[in-house]
């Protein structure tokens, strides 16, 4: 199953890809109701959980966010946590950060320090 939402101004574009394992958050992200943009988003990564595949990869890639989406972003890299125990099953977090940019360097090694999934702090 294909999850997908084009980002706009102020939601970021996100794409799920449960037969890959790969999942994608990038753009800008603040939208009015986090909720409406990050519940699916949470249920739909809480299900794959359930039935992973082999490798799974979160790249988050985003130039702003607001307080709720980092709320969100923590309950879903938590949600990925259950993975990391599990035999047969790597999973790990690209956190993206463009290279002059100390303030989203600082909060990508914050969410590492505050979890056990794998998350690589990288600059481009």
């Amino acid at each position: 199953m294909i999850y997908k939402v084009q980002g706009n101004d102020s939601t970021p574009f996100i794409l799920l890809d449960n037969k890959k394992g790969e999942f994608e958050i990038s753009g800008k992200s603040v939208p009015e109701d986090s909720l409406a943009i990050f519940g699916p988003v949470l249920d739909h990564i809480t299900e794959y959980v359930q039935q992973p595949q082999p490798s799974t990869v979160l790249n988050v890639k985003l130039i702003y966010f607001n307080t709720s989406t980092s709320k969100f972003l923590l309950d879903i890299m938590s949600a990925l946590e259950d993975l990391v125990d599990r035999p047969n099953v790597e999973v790990a977090i690209n956190w993206y950060y463009q290279v002059d940019d100390e303030d989203m360097m600082e909060i990508g090694e914050d969410f590492k320090d505050l979890l056990v999934v794998p998350i690589h702090v990288i600059a481009y």
